[in-house]
């Protein structure tokens, strides 16, 4: 299976299942089973077909078609003038992460050849939906139709991606529907908007998106500084991993926004273009007071131009290296002295101090 539908994601791996099986299960079924190839997550799809008329089952000729990872049936029907003929797919999906199954390939089966037919799944779906809806619906004092259809539409969505299906799953807010590569996998958090809607109308879901949360704040995170957004590595896994992608992540919304990337220490920050740096601010700092000495200490790339600054100066100017096992080469090079980490540097100015 490949998403190939949009022109500017085919450069990138759409291939996400490895068909493990594939079979006829009786006259009227099929299946298939694959397996997502990062996450081994196995997905079962099974598909039941009849044939009605007259709201009666009839028979129809079967051929079974099977190709690599494909599997089907071409049904052959006699058609009669003025006598209608329905054909009626149901189809089960599970994987091996549904909770209370043998195995997801045997539920999808068990689930498919024993189904309902498709008057009595519908009125169990409009049921379903109803009782979300009574919960959720929200009407405006407001002439203007249009509003509402459009806020009717995003509850939809939300209702949709986030329901109590979800709630013994470790998932978070999916894009809505099938969407290929488009979305690249994103999760979606949204404090304003989604999390206050579910936790009025459903807290118990509300919940469960709080904890997704927090079982990956120990991962890239993100930090609004006002006039610029940073991304940081530092409580990721394997952060040298991930500097490729993010850099060239970064390296793209920059340009696409006429922003300019700052490199630090397992941290990326995209600002505007302001060509100002901290050795700027060191020499507006010295020129303000007066000093005639300065002492500069840093840990990270962005402090290599507060070291030049520091160099130039008139007086007396001292550069400090904090070091770790992060620091950057190019600064403890360019040091006048290093002291070892946060605690040396501590101890540093306290003697300066004295």
């Amino acid at each position: 299976m490949v998403n190939a539908g949009v022109a500017r994601y085919r450069d990138l791996n759409g291939r996400h299942l490895a068909v493990l099986g594939q079979a006829q299960v009786d006259a009227e079924t099929i299946d298939l089973q694959a397996e997502t190839t990062q996450s081994r997550v196995r997905v079962a799809v099974a598909a039941r077909t009849r044939v009605l008329r007259d709201g009666a089952v009839v028979e129809a000729d079967r051929q079974l078609i099977q190709q690599p990872g494909f599997v089907a049936q071409e049904l052959t029907i006699g058609l009669e003038q003025r006598r209608p003929v329905t054909v009626e797919k149901i189809v089960a999906l599970y994987t091996s992460r549904d909770r209370a199954i043998s195995e997801c390939r045997d539920d999808a089966r068990l689930a498919a050849t024993g189904a309902a037919d498709f008057a009595g799944l519908l009125a169990r779906h409009e049921g379903a939906w109803r009782s979300s809806w009574n919960r959720f619906d929200v009407q405006l004092d407001s002439a203007n139709e249009w509003t509402e259809t459009v806020l009717h539409l995003h509850i939809f969505h939300l209702l949709q991606t986030v329901s109590p299906h979800t709630v013994h799953l470790d998932v978070g807010v999916p894009a809505r529907g099938w969407n290929g590569e488009a979305y690249r996998g994103h999760i979606f958090w949204d404090e304003l908007f989604i999390f206050p809607f579910f936790n009025f109308g459903r807290p118990k879901l509300a919940g469960t998106l709080l904890e997704y949360r927090h079982a990956r704040i120990a991962t890239a995170r993100l930090e609004d500084k006002s006039y610029a957004v940073a991304v940081h590595t530092r409580r990721i896994v394997d952060p040298a991993r991930w500097a490729g992608p993010i850099e060239e992540a970064a390296g793209r919304i920059a340009a696409r926004h006429g922003l300019e990337v700052v490199p630090g220490k397992m941290v990326w920050e995209l600002r505007l273009a302001v060509h100002s740096d901290k050795g700027d601010a060191v020499g507006r700092v010295v020129a303000d007071s007066g000093a005639r000495s300065v002492v500069v200490a840093g840990d990270d790339l962005g402090d290599l131009a507060a070291f030049t600054t520091a160099s130039r100066l008139a007086g007396e100017g001292l550069r400090v290296a904090v070091r770790s096992a992060e620091v950057p080469p190019e600064l403890l090079a360019e040091a006048d002295l290093i002291v070892e980490g946060p605690a040396g540097l501590q101890e540093f100015l306290g003697r300066l101090l004295a």
